[in-house]
């Protein structure tokens, strides 16, 4: 009876052994999984920084080189306004 009772035991931790077994392996594949998207995820936001960067780079080149001549093309019309008035 206690020989059979220790059996069970042992069948039953055996079986809960082999679950953790493949609960561990389950684990280090998605830990494998989530490391990935992780790195991709670095990678898109630094590329994400990087075309920000650049837009920024070229939106003050265009406010440099265009706001000089917006001003200059409203002094030539409020010149030519005033001139023929």
């Amino acid at each position: 009876m206690k020989r059979n009772i220790d059996n069970e035991i042992l069948t039953t931790l055996k079986k809960i052994h082999e679950g953790q077994q493949q609960i561990i392996k389950v684990l280090s594949a998605q830990h494998g999984t989530v490391e990935e998207l992780a790195k991709q995820s670095r990678e898109t936001v630094e590329e994400s920084l990087g075309l920000q960067r650049t837009a920024l780079r070229r939106q003050r080149t265009i406010g440099i080189v265009a706001v000089p001549g917006i001003v200059a093309c409203i002094v030539a019309i409020l010149y030519l306004v005033l001139r023929y008035l």
